[in-house]
């Protein structure tokens, strides 16, 4: 990401990515086209400066239009009530539940898949 140049270059073969599988998507029926609006939002990294952040903008856009509600973090009212509630803020998710609920659905794996995806990485 801090190199301005290497920056463009991946904007640049993203163009001919996108077209190309749109192309191949064309001839398959039932197959959905990349939408426009993601070649943009890849095309306006180029326009700020420094290249860096038009990335991580890009990244956390990326994740708000995705995710939604889930993307979020927490208001002043629910983050004074976690915090004065009966867990004292004491809050944690597994790795295995985060995988499962954040990772998972986002590379398309179901709840199986994914589960023997973790036990892999696990058994490492």
């Amino acid at each position: 990401m801090d190199n301005s140049n290497r920056v463009d270059e991946l904007i640049g073969s993203a163009k001919v990515d996108f077209e190309r599988q749109n192309a191949r998507a064309a001839r398959i029926n039932n197959k959905e086209l990349i939408p426009e609006a993601d070649w943009v939002a890849v095309r306006r990294i180029a326009e700020v400066t420094p290249r860096h952040i038009g990335v991580i903008d890009a990244a956390d856009n990326w994740v708000v239009e995705t995710w939604k509600e889930a993307a979020r973090g927490p208001n002043e009212n629910e983050w004074q009530r976690l915090r004065s509630g009966p867990l004292d803020g004491a809050i944690g998710m597994s790795f295995a539940l985060q995988w499962r609920y954040n990772f998972g659905p986002l590379f398309g794996r179901g709840e199986r898949e994914a589960d023997d995806l973790l036990r892999g990485l696990l058994d490492r």
